[in-house]
């Protein structure tokens, strides 16, 4: 997650889609702080959403990490930010980056696969998550960033971060 104009931006993936390495290719190449790695809290606070930054980790590749050295990385603020937007990463092999608006019940069951699982399982836990789950899909925008494989394309997908970030 990074600290973009205007709020938080969340990446949402599975493990190994690039999540981290997206999170610090966009502070090479635009300055976006990381606001938390892994896991994302967010919660209702007054009329919007707002994301709690985490503790100052991050697991990056040992060639991305010698891109980054010693700078800092990490949002220096103790408050939470609000959140601007979620992105479903989706590396294909393809020739450009996409980004498609995802909407209603797909935004909902994206944001479900993603949601972490605590321990408590009790009906009433899961009805609360997924209740949750649901204020943010409809409150958020869901995006479906599609990108190609390489490391050598990610200043093209942070561009498009950034043009849809300002659109």
């Amino acid at each position: 997650m990074v600290a973009a104009p205007g709020g938080a931006v969340c990446f949402l993936g599975k493990s190994g889609r690039g999540k981290s390495t997206l999170a610090a290719s966009l502070f090479l190449s635009h300055g976006f702080l990381l606001v938390s790695d892994d896991v994302a809290a967010i919660r209702k606070e007054g009329n919007d959403w707002v994301v709690q930054p985490g503790p100052p980790t991050v697991k990056l590749s040992p060639a991305l990490l010698r891109r980054v050295g010693r700078r800092r990385l990490f949002h220096p603020s103790p408050r939470p930010l609000p959140l601007r937007a979620l992105y479903l990463l989706e590396r294909r092999s393809c020739d450009r980056v996409r980004i498609e608006l995802v909407r209603g019940r797909e935004s909902l069951m994206a944001l479900t696969r993603n949601t972490l699982h605590l321990a408590d399982r009790s009906p009433q836990t899961l009805r609360s998550n997924f209740r949750l789950t649901a204020r943010v899909a409809a409150a958020k925008p869901v995006k479906r960033l599609i990108y190609p494989n390489g490391l050598d394309r990610l200043p093209e997908v942070c561009r498009e971060i950034e043009d849809d970030l300002v659109s």
